[in-house]
């Protein structure tokens, strides 16, 4: 067991330890909000993706992902993802207010009886399962060289056999472990990272993260690829800081996948 499977069973211990003060009433409320909520935000989020993404701000990233600016499509993803839920969350909470539901939920936490809070234990894992699996797809973004299913078998558990939402959000975790693996690997130089960015755009097409149409959109814009010298690099120049080699402007992106 590594040292992430051991901080992920902490908190899946904190959740528990949560679920006997709080009581079944309100881990179930709980669980079914946030589980509909994710339903409901995953295929949403690809959705709008879709129509947002030539619209979208690409940005070229620092580091190994420099000039990849096919990752956007996954951060992007992910943004949205999680600004639905936030949405979804916000009138929920207020429609519960208005009904008075949520002054119902205080109460039966407070007239909780032992036998609710052990079903409330029993309750808090799965609330807690999906918790933790919103916080992994985050870490899972490929701008960072850090493989948490690879490190820890609790977090490939989770990302890979949530109810439901593993599912829906395959595309996405799909792709990012593709992603990582080429912006991280030793091919990826000054020379070779429009090919990267070709492999990492055919792999989202081949997880169905996005269509050909939207990729061909987002080439007319040239959007797909950036360079190796960014507005840091610049600055950094500028200020004497660093003497990065000449990178060359930007080029129209001449891909490999087929349109």
């Amino acid at each position: 067991m590594s040292i992430y499977d051991g901080l992920i069973i902490l908190v899946l211990l904190f959740g528990i330890y949560l679920g006997y003060q709080r009581g079944i009433i309100k881990q179930v409320s709980d669980f079914a909000v946030l589980l509909i909520t994710m339903i409901i935000a995953s295929p949403l989020s690809k959705l709008l993706c879709k129509l947002l993404y030539p619209v979208l701000p690409f940005f070229n990233f620092t580091g190994d992902a420099k000039g990849i600016k096919s990752i956007n499509l996954i951060v992007w993803r992910l943004i949205i993802y999680f600004l639905l839920i936030a949405i979804i969350l916000l009138i929920v909470r207020r429609v519960f207010i208005k009904l008075k539901i949520s002054a119902k939920i205080k109460e039966s936490m407070v007239e909780a009886g032992i036998v609710s809070k052990i079903l409330g234990i029993i309750m808090s894992v799965p609330l807690t399962v999906i918790v933790l699996y919103n916080v992994l797809i985050i870490i899972n973004v490929p701008l960072i060289n850090f493989d948490v299913a690879k490190e820890s078998k609790v977090a490939d558990f989770i990302l890979e056999k949530t109810l439901i939402i593993s599912s829906q959000n395959e595309d996405v975790y799909l792709s990012s472990n593709y992603a990582r693996k080429q912006v991280f690997s030793k091919n990826n130089t000054d020379e070779t990272y429009e090919n990267i960015n070709n492999k990492i755009i055919n792999n989202m097409l081949k997880n169905n993260l996005t269509t050909k149409s939207v990729i061909n959109k987002l080439e007319d814009k040239n959007k797909l690829l950036g360079t190796r010298y960014t507005i840091i690099d610049e600055i950094e120049d500028e200020a004497g800081v660093t003497n990065p080699t000449e990178y060359n402007k930007t080029r129209e992106n001449t891909t490999e996948y087929k349109k």
